[in-house]
Protein backbone atom coordinates (compact mmCIF):
# COMPACT_ATOMS: atom_id res chain seq x y z
CA UNK A 1 0.00 0.00 0.00
CA UNK A 2 1.48 3.55 -0.94
CA UNK A 3 -0.20 6.53 0.55
CA UNK A 4 0.38 10.42 -0.42
CA UNK A 5 -0.10 12.53 2.64
CA UNK A 6 -3.01 14.66 3.24
CA UNK A 7 -1.71 16.90 5.46
CA UNK A 8 1.81 18.75 7.09
CA UNK A 9 2.60 20.47 9.60
CA UNK A 10 5.61 21.94 9.73
CA UNK A 11 6.95 23.80 13.10
CA UNK A 12 10.86 25.40 13.64
CA UNK A 13 11.73 26.83 16.86
CA UNK A 14 15.03 28.44 16.81
CA UNK A 15 17.38 25.75 15.56
CA UNK A 16 14.98 22.68 15.89
CA UNK A 17 12.45 21.62 13.62
CA UNK A 18 9.13 19.62 14.25
CA UNK A 19 7.68 18.44 11.57
CA UNK A 20 4.28 16.13 11.53
CA UNK A 21 2.81 14.25 8.84
CA UNK A 22 -0.80 12.94 8.54
CA UNK A 23 -2.40 9.82 6.55
CA UNK A 24 -5.88 9.20 6.43
CA UNK A 25 -7.95 5.76 5.44
CA UNK A 26 -4.72 3.74 6.50
CA UNK A 27 -5.72 0.25 4.68
CA UNK A 28 -3.68 -2.12 7.45
CA UNK A 29 -5.41 -4.60 8.88
CA UNK A 30 -5.62 -5.25 12.84
CA UNK A 31 -3.40 -7.64 13.99
CA UNK A 32 -0.95 -7.32 10.61
CA UNK A 33 3.06 -7.91 11.04
CA UNK A 34 4.23 -5.21 8.75
CA UNK A 35 6.95 -6.58 6.69
CA UNK A 36 8.72 -3.38 5.46
CA UNK A 37 7.99 0.25 5.37
CA UNK A 38 9.01 3.74 3.85
CA UNK A 39 8.53 7.18 3.69
CA UNK A 40 9.91 9.77 1.20
CA UNK A 41 10.33 13.52 1.27
CA UNK A 42 10.48 16.23 -1.43
CA UNK A 43 13.17 18.26 -0.83
CA UNK A 44 13.31 21.78 -1.57
CA UNK A 45 17.11 22.73 -2.35
CA UNK A 46 20.27 21.35 -1.76
CA UNK A 47 21.15 24.36 0.78
CA UNK A 48 18.56 22.78 3.01
CA UNK A 49 19.65 18.88 2.38
CA UNK A 50 21.57 17.83 6.00
CA UNK A 51 19.61 15.83 7.77
CA UNK A 52 19.96 15.08 11.32
CA UNK A 53 16.41 14.21 12.57
CA UNK A 54 14.70 11.12 13.76
CA UNK A 55 11.60 10.11 12.66
CA UNK A 56 9.18 8.78 15.37
CA UNK A 57 5.45 8.16 14.95
CA UNK A 58 2.37 9.49 16.87
CA UNK A 59 1.42 6.69 19.27
CA UNK A 60 -2.41 7.02 19.12
CA UNK A 61 -4.56 4.36 17.03
CA UNK A 62 -6.71 7.51 15.28
CA UNK A 63 -4.54 10.43 15.61
CA UNK A 64 -6.51 14.11 15.19
CA UNK A 65 -5.37 16.77 12.24
CA UNK A 66 -2.85 19.25 13.11
CA UNK A 67 -4.07 22.58 14.56
CA UNK A 68 -2.67 25.78 14.99
CA UNK A 69 -2.62 25.44 19.15
CA UNK A 70 0.31 25.80 20.19
CA UNK A 71 2.71 22.81 20.89
CA UNK A 72 0.39 21.18 18.47
CA UNK A 73 3.46 18.37 17.71
CA UNK A 74 5.30 18.63 21.13
CA UNK A 75 2.21 17.68 22.81
CA UNK A 76 1.28 14.47 21.04
CA UNK A 77 2.47 11.23 22.63
CA UNK A 78 5.20 9.25 20.81
CA UNK A 79 6.28 5.86 19.90
CA UNK A 80 9.45 4.67 21.58
CA UNK A 81 10.67 3.36 17.96
CA UNK A 82 12.53 5.59 16.42
CA UNK A 83 14.82 5.83 12.89
CA UNK A 84 17.38 8.38 12.48
CA UNK A 85 18.37 10.33 9.49
CA UNK A 86 21.79 11.76 10.14
CA UNK A 87 23.55 12.88 6.81
CA UNK A 88 25.23 15.43 5.45
CA UNK A 89 25.02 17.16 1.79
CA UNK A 90 22.93 14.75 0.45
CA UNK A 91 23.40 16.69 -2.76
CA UNK A 92 19.49 16.91 -3.69
CA UNK A 93 18.16 18.95 -6.30
CA UNK A 94 14.85 21.05 -6.28
CA UNK A 95 12.20 19.39 -5.67
CA UNK A 96 13.79 15.59 -5.34
CA UNK A 97 12.12 12.41 -3.86
CA UNK A 98 14.17 11.38 -1.22
CA UNK A 99 13.54 8.22 1.18
CA UNK A 100 13.87 8.44 4.47
CA UNK A 101 17.54 7.64 6.21
CA UNK A 102 19.01 7.87 2.33
CA UNK A 103 22.66 8.74 2.25
CA UNK A 104 24.26 11.16 0.01
CA UNK A 105 23.69 10.63 -3.60
CA UNK A 106 21.70 7.54 -3.18
CA UNK A 107 17.75 8.94 -2.80
CA UNK A 108 16.31 5.31 -2.68
CA UNK A 109 18.49 3.86 -0.45
CA UNK A 110 15.56 3.92 2.19
CA UNK A 111 15.68 2.96 5.60
CA UNK A 112 13.04 0.30 7.10
CA UNK A 113 10.50 2.00 9.35
CA UNK A 114 8.33 -0.85 9.99
CA UNK A 115 9.10 -0.91 14.11
CA UNK A 116 7.51 2.65 13.94
CA UNK A 117 4.30 1.56 12.11
CA UNK A 118 4.20 -1.52 14.26
CA UNK A 119 4.03 -0.28 17.25
CA UNK A 120 1.13 2.21 16.07
CA UNK A 121 -0.57 -0.84 14.71
CA UNK A 122 0.00 -3.14 17.37
CA UNK A 123 -2.15 -0.13 19.89
CA UNK A 124 -5.45 -2.48 20.95
CA UNK A 125 -7.31 0.20 19.70
CA UNK A 126 -5.83 0.73 16.09
CA UNK A 127 -8.84 0.03 12.88
CA UNK A 128 -7.77 -0.29 9.39
CA UNK A 129 -8.43 2.96 7.60
CA UNK A 130 -7.59 4.93 10.40
CA UNK A 131 -5.35 7.64 10.18
CA UNK A 132 -1.57 7.59 10.65
CA UNK A 133 0.83 10.18 12.24
CA UNK A 134 4.70 10.42 11.50
CA UNK A 135 6.94 13.46 13.23
CA UNK A 136 9.91 14.29 11.84
CA UNK A 137 12.32 16.10 15.21
CA UNK A 138 15.82 17.57 14.53
CA UNK A 139 17.56 15.95 17.01
CA UNK A 140 20.74 19.04 17.51
CA UNK A 141 21.02 22.47 17.92
CA UNK A 142 23.08 22.76 14.92
CA UNK A 143 21.22 25.10 12.41
CA UNK A 144 22.88 24.38 9.40
CA UNK A 145 21.41 20.70 9.59
CA UNK A 146 17.84 21.69 8.26
CA UNK A 147 16.11 19.76 6.24
CA UNK A 148 13.35 21.69 3.99
CA UNK A 149 10.65 19.91 2.41
CA UNK A 150 7.80 20.86 -0.29
CA UNK A 151 4.29 20.01 1.38
CA UNK A 152 1.35 18.51 0.22
CA UNK A 153 -0.54 21.67 0.62
CA UNK A 154 1.88 23.56 -1.69
CA UNK A 155 1.43 21.69 -4.62
CA UNK A 156 -0.36 17.80 -4.22
CA UNK A 157 2.34 16.09 -6.34
CA UNK A 158 4.71 16.87 -3.96
CA UNK A 159 3.22 15.36 -0.62
CA UNK A 160 5.29 12.89 1.11
CA UNK A 161 4.66 9.41 0.48
CA UNK A 162 4.02 6.28 3.03
CA UNK A 163 4.34 2.83 1.19
CA UNK A 164 3.66 -0.10 4.11
CA UNK A 165 3.87 -3.74 2.78
CA UNK A 166 2.37 -6.57 5.76
CA UNK A 167 1.30 -9.77 5.84
CA UNK A 168 -2.75 -9.77 7.48
CA UNK A 169 -2.86 -11.80 10.95
CA UNK A 170 -5.41 -13.16 12.87
CA UNK A 171 -7.42 -16.07 11.99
Amino acid sequence: MSLRNGEIKVICDSATEHIGFRWTTVGVPVSATIDSAWMSIFITTSGNDEPQHQLRGQLAADPTTFTTTSNDIDARSRTTATVNWDSTDLGSGTSEEWQWGSAAGSPTAWANINTIIQEIVNQGTWAQDNALVLICEQHTDGATRDLAIRTYEANTIYGAKLHIEYTAGGA
